[in-house]
């Protein structure tokens, strides 16, 4: 690097849960991995909003926070001596406190420009997609290595799920409940996890059944005569996760965080089982990109 010029950055604006945040840094991490970048946390919204606030502490990432895209200490506004002239040629918009372009998700499937930018930028959106960072999957794993979260109070259930075909399940309601009436959210209710129980049980001698929720009850009601099941309760959302990744199987909602708890629990031989419907019927999204291929979706 020359004398005297910054080492460039990605920063990227978070939002969103624990799954969300998940994603958006790994898409930063992974983008700067390709040009030896830092990579800076933008937490405004997240400090902003006390029902999501900042997730990622626990995992203690080699990243600098910063609010409202503020210049870490050392400037970026110095990187790369043709900033000035790919900007104009990028033809995207500036941030105005950092001078570097703004790369925002415009959806499903991710642009291609994310895969080729090689330069300080600003990330905005959800970057929902193992593409973004399937080069950088060893990295990633490393950085949400879930053994932390492991303890005498988890042991137990760690035993029980290591004892035989663990199929981790997960029913999302809390705040989709409510967006599901007025947004593009969606709910996953009993004929998707009949569907997804068909798909495990033709491939998985014996299952038995972990299930997680952020609403105990309404996943008893919902899943409560499948023989074998087992109700994950009495977590916080750090243990839940490493408890679902532990898993040797998977069905995930429509949701982040048991994107998150299949991925990372992955190895051969997994099967993992998603919806198909992931937004609501009327919501324009194109999830092509959202699901690895090799997940079952139904």
């Amino acid at each position: 690097m020359t004398a005297g010029v910054s080492r460039p950055r990605v920063v990227v604006k978070l939002r969103g849960g624990l799954g969300n945040q998940m994603f958006q840094y790994a898409a930063a991490r992974a983008m700067a991995e390709r040009f030896a970048a830092g990579v800076d946390l933008d937490t405004t919204k997240p400090d902003r909003n006390p029902h999501w606030r900042y997730r990622l502490d626990p995992f203690d990432l080699d990243v600098t926070r910063v609010r409202n895209g503020s210049p870490p200490p050392s400037s970026i506004r110095r990187t790369w001596p043709f900033d000035r002239l790919r900007r104009r040629i990028s033809g995207l918009p500036i941030d105005p406190n950092l001078g570097i372009p703004i790369l925002r998700q415009k959806g499903f499937p991710i642009d291609d420009i994310y895969f080729s930018w090689t330069g300080s930028c600003v990330l905005a959106g959800y970057w929902q997609s193992e593409r973004c960072f399937a080069e950088t999957a060893t990295r990633i794993r490393e950085d949400f290595a879930l053994d932390r979260f492991a303890g005498a109070r988890t042991r137990p259930t760690i035993e029980k799920i290591d004892a035989g075909a663990s199929v981790s399940i997960h029913v999302r309601r809390g705040h989709y409940v409510q967006l599901s009436k007025t947004s593009f959210f969606t709910l996953c209710e009993r004929d998707y996890y009949d569907r997804a129980r068909r798909v495990i049980e033709k491939r998985v001698p014996s299952p038995r059944w972990f299930v997680f929720s952020d609403d105990a009850d309404t996943a008893r009601d919902l899943l409560g005569d499948w023989p074998n099941a087992d109700f994950v309760t009495g977590f916080d959302d750090y243990e839940d996760l490493m408890l679902m990744a532990r898993c040797r199987h998977h069905i995930i909602a429509n949701s982040t965080f048991s994107w998150w708890g299949a991925w990372l629990g992955e190895d051969e031989g997994t099967t993992v089982v998603a919806p198909r419907q992931w937004f609501a019927p009327h919501a324009p999204h194109d999830t092509r990109d959202l699901l690895p291929a090799r997940w079952f979706a139904v």
